[in-house]
């Protein structure tokens, strides 16, 4: 009997909560409907939402409770303006990402239910407001894309690819933004859905110039371009090739992936894209920066090796090997690639220095001994001789840092070194030049 009683008050519990339900989403539904609620209206509709809240447990009560939810603000604003919205209101909304995201996710949440029930409520409605909406979304992204809020810029294009999952590029653009941004999961994230959808970017741009204000502009399909052409609002009609971006972003993924610590995972990133790209430097060279960051200085070598083998006329190749085979104290190698980079690009600046440093290197030890010496025969001659090597020395890096200085005579740390040398040299005048 006890059970009975039990089972009949949780049964009319349920009915009465139920019911309660059903009385709160007419009474929100009542209120949304209205083309301007009033005052009192969005006040009634802001208790029931309070009230809902907790009630809505059901997943068709959860859809609703949310959609209506996140329709409260634009509602007010509405409503505040007695039908005129206060647009810096409305775009300062729009502006608003985490408002933004919320509502993207509500409103996607909403059709996907309502196709999973064959039962259209909003489907029309939502469709048509998020057709205007992601227009809005772009518009206020390419705001913040001019003040470098990279972070917002790349949340808002994702949120106009939820809004259209047909626009993959809007998603591309998410996380090209995100990478900017050094949000490096995020990016990640994105690109990986790319991959995943297939995407490469490839396509076909139809343009043509718009009559009335003389400027191209494009169009999303030949149609629609042709359409207009035969109106006669635009003339000059052309297509133009967008090339594939499938490296750019298997190259994002592994420098993300670097980034993030993985570098195991960057490596085999760009070991299947080299196996697909074989001939592609800049593949070799971005998987040889993994090595480098790793300190696995004999990968990056060969690796870049490898790519002269492939562009033998790259001075910044060879660069690079100098500059590795210097920090190994590998000084005779790096000098042959470094004048080999020289060879290349006479005017290459950095060569110039790096030549110099390495050829400078002994001048701390020489100085240590010299310092040491005491005043005997013996020392006397020793430092002479340690003297003399430094003269020598200093004689060979000078037209190294004085072709330096010529190329980039606004660099302080190159006048520095040059004035440090002709100072040793006794050139006195020569270094006060510098100092002016």
């Amino acid at each position: 009997m006890k059970n009975y009683i039990l089972s009949s008050a949780l049964s009319l519990l349920i009915g009465t909560a139920a019911l309660a339900q059903k009385d709160e989403l007419k009474t929100l539904r009542k209120i949304y409907d209205k083309d301007v609620p009033t005052k009192e209206d969005m006040e009634l509709y802001k208790s029931t939402l309070t009230k809902l809240e907790p009630l809505a447990t059901a997943e068709s009560d959860k859809i609703y409770y949310n959609y209506y939810r996140v329709n409260y603000e634009s509602m007010k604003i509405i409503s505040d303006g007695n039908g005129t919205p206060d647009i810096s209101k409305l775009f300062a909304l729009m502006m608003n990402v985490s408002y933004m995201e919320d509502i993207a996710k509500v409103y996607q949440s909403t059709l996907d239910f309502e196709k999973k029930v064959d039962k259209m409520v909003y489907t029309d409605d939502i469709t048509k407001e998020m057709q205007e909406m992601r227009s809005e979304v772009v518009n206020a992204a390419i705001q913040l894309e001019k003040s470098k809020n990279y972070i917002a810029v790349s949340k808002l294009m994702n949120i106009a690819y939820v809004m259209d999952r047909k626009d993959q590029e809007k998603l591309y653009f998410s996380a090209s933004y995100a990478l900017n941004a050094n949000e490096y999961q995020e990016a990640l994230n994105h690109y990986n859905e790319l991959v995943k959808l297939n995407y490469t970017g490839e396509g076909t741009i139809y343009l043509a110039k718009n009559i009335a204000n003389n400027t191209e502009e494009t169009f999303p399909n030949k149609d629609m371009r042709d359409q207009y052409v035969i109106l006669k609002t635009h003339i000059l009609p052309r297509d133009e090739k967008k090339p594939s971006v499938e490296k750019e972003i298997y190259k994002s993924i592994a420098y993300s992936y670097m980034k993030l610590g993985k570098n195991q995972q960057a490596i085999d990133t760009y070991e299947q894209m080299r196996k697909k790209y074989t001939d592609d430097i800049t593949l070799i060279t971005a998987e040889a920066d993994v090595y480098y960051a790793m300190n696995n200085l004999p990968a990056y070598n060969n690796l870049i090796k490898l790519a002269i083998e492939k562009s033998p006329n790259d001075a910044d190749l060879y660069y690079n090997l100098g500059v590795t085979a210097s920090k190994t104290n590998q000084f005779a190698e790096s000098e042959k690639y470094l004048l080999k980079a020289i060879e290349i690009k006479p005017e290459y600046a950095n060569a110039y220095v790096i030549l110099a440093e390495m050829k400078l290197k002994p001048d701390s030890q020489i100085v240590e001994e010299m310092n040491k010496l005491g005043t005997s025969e013996k020392d006397n001659k020793r430092y002479a001789v340690l003297q003399k090597q430094r003269e020598t020395m200093f004689n060979s890096v000078l037209p190294y840092l004085e072709k330096a200085y010529q190329l980039e005579p606004t660099n302080d740390d190159i006048k520095k070194t040059l004035r440090g040398v002709y100072s040793a040299l006794n050139l006195s005048d020569k270094a006060k030049a510098l100092k002016n």
